[in-house]
């Protein structure tokens, strides 16, 4: 499903979003709406090491590592109207800077921290080769695992395995993109619509709005159709995404371990949630 053929996409996009936050809906959500993906991801296993802080800005959440801000710039100034790139690139003065003056238009999408913290181990786990899984398997518990997220891990010496921040950083580093002059906040508690457990008027407000941001203007016949492509469970970054698919698999004690250990991540994504159409419909010129 896209515009009308002979509608012209008058933004260039750049997707925003904490790991497991819903990136691949997200991604699949604005090819729907007929924007082209352009290149690979912008993480941490992609970034080109740039130790010298005054060219160089941080991709990744978990992991941050730095990238030369020019490579940086040369794959945001090539992305073309109608055409989006996407990654997880926490917030900078520089990468603001770079991205504003491409005329970049973001959308970030965010979710409960929980939910994060649970689809993020399972992913792992599952993954041999992903460069968290050694640090993962090695923990007795899965309430070992969801507590390791939340206070993050440092690998042994000499391991190799990289270290791994604590989610209060995640949600912590991401939050600058508040006052980013032309962004729009997804939440994927309201997007994901009722095959992963959400409200059906809440997905289609929600698709109504980032049509409404992205000027496109769909109408209810276009919006009922994004709806019923959007949840993709078969996705390999699926894992039973419901949005409350995490309190059946957190005892009353580790919920409480969240709320005493993961209280900026819980802020923020409260700010994030309470903050409404103050913050998701921010549009150019407004």
């Amino acid at each position: 499903m896209s515009p009308d053929s002979d509608h012209i996409l008058r933004q260039k996009l750049f997707l925003n979003s904490i790991p497991k936050s819903g990136t691949h809906l997200l991604t699949g959500i604005t090819q729907m709406l007929g924007f082209r993906h352009t290149g690979e991801i912008i993480a941490a296993s992609t970034a080109l090491e740039a130790p010298d802080s005054d060219t160089s800005l941080l991709v990744g959440v978990s992991s941050p590592a730095g990238i030369d801000a020019n490579y940086f710039d040369s794959i945001i100034s090539n992305i073309a109207y109608g055409h989006f790139h996407y990654g997880h690139i926490p917030y900078s003065r520089l990468a603001h800077e770079i991205l504003e003056q491409s005329g970049i238009s973001m959308i970030m999408i965010y979710r409960d921290p929980r939910a994060v913290a649970l689809s993020l181990v399972n992913f792992v786990l599952k993954l041999p080769d992903h460069p968290y899984h050694n640090l993962f398997a090695s923990l007795e518990s899965r309430e070992d695992q969801l507590k390791s997220v939340v206070l993050g891990l440092v690998p042994e010496y000499g391991s190799g395995d990289p270290v791994f921040l604590p989610l209060d950083k995640w949600y912590d580093s991401m939050m600058g993109w508040i006052d980013y002059p032309n962004i729009h906040f997804l939440d994927y508690e309201d997007v994901v619509g009722i095959h992963g457990g959400g409200d059906q008027r809440k997905q289609f407000d929600a698709i109504q709005q980032l049509s409404a941001f992205l000027d496109l203007g769909l109408d209810s016949d276009q919006i009922h159709n994004v709806q019923s492509n959007v949840f993709d469970p078969g996705s390999s970054t699926f894992h039973r995404g419901s949005i409350d698919y995490w309190k059946s698999q957190m005892s009353e004690r580790l919920t409480m371990f969240f709320d005493s250990h993961a209280t900026q991540a819980l802020n923020c994504y409260r700010k994030l949630k309470s903050s409404g159409s103050a913050l998701r419909t921010t549009q150019l010129g407004a």
